[in-house]
């Protein structure tokens, strides 16, 4: 995590002790759970508090906002998201780029079936069409995957001119996460919707290497 990311969620002014620190991550849990469960509008200061059994003057000690908080919550769950994704790539580092790019779709294919996961990022993405900041942090984490994938996709294909290496990129990101309407544990699994993974698995494989 960047040196920003932790001022942005820890406030390192109030939050210099083990005890400070483990009230922060307490916070930022109790908020991630609100906003999964029950959504954007119940997520409040005091919700967070009775959540975690603190007073509204202790949340506030640490966030002194909402948008304070949210901020810090959007950045906390997307680099731990990344972390996640990079310790995948770590591990599959010996694999060719291709078997590297499967895998990593596989990763994302399973992970963004799970409710919570869904949740967050439709919270997320409606919240961005408010909110600037909101806006700003998924950009930088929809461009972030983008560099992943492009690094993988220059591998598979060094012919690849530029252009071509961000279209791909771009499609592969946009292929995976349009699966959040399409896939899910806690909703009905549409019978036509049966071989939908393995052909997204082929689909992403083929965009490493489709000249556009």
């Amino acid at each position: 995590m960047s040196s920003t990311s932790e001022r942005t969620i820890q406030r390192p002014s109030v939050a210099v002790t083990p005890k400070g620190q483990e009230r922060v991550r307490e916070i930022l849990a109790a908020a991630r759970a609100i906003l999964t469960e029950v959504g954007y509008a119940e997520l409040s200061m005091r919700a967070v508090a009775a959540r975690i059994g603190a007073t509204l003057g202790n949340i506030q000690h640490y966030y002194k906002t909402k948008d304070q908080l949210i901020e810090a919550l959007l950045v906390h769950s997307f680099e731990n998201y990344q972390a996640h994704i990079d310790g995948v790539a770590a591990s599959l580092s010996q694999g060719s780029a291709s078997e590297q790019l499967a895998a990593l779709a596989d990763y994302f294919i399973e992970d963004i079936k799970s409710a919570s996961t869904q949740r967050l990022f439709l919270e997320v993405a409606a919240l961005a069409v408010q909110d600037a900041k909101a806006a700003a942090i998924l950009d930088r984490m929809m461009a972030r995957a983008r560099r992943g994938f492009k690094k993988l996709v220059r591998e598979i294909d060094p012919t690849a001119s530029e252009r071509e290496l961000n279209s791909r990129s771009a499609l592969i990101a946009a292929q995976i996460l349009g699966l959040t309407f399409q896939l899910s544990n806690s909703r009905r699994r549409h019978a036509d919707l049966t071989h939908l993974e393995v052909a997204v698995r082929g689909a992403v494989l083929d965009l490493a290497t489709r000249r556009l």
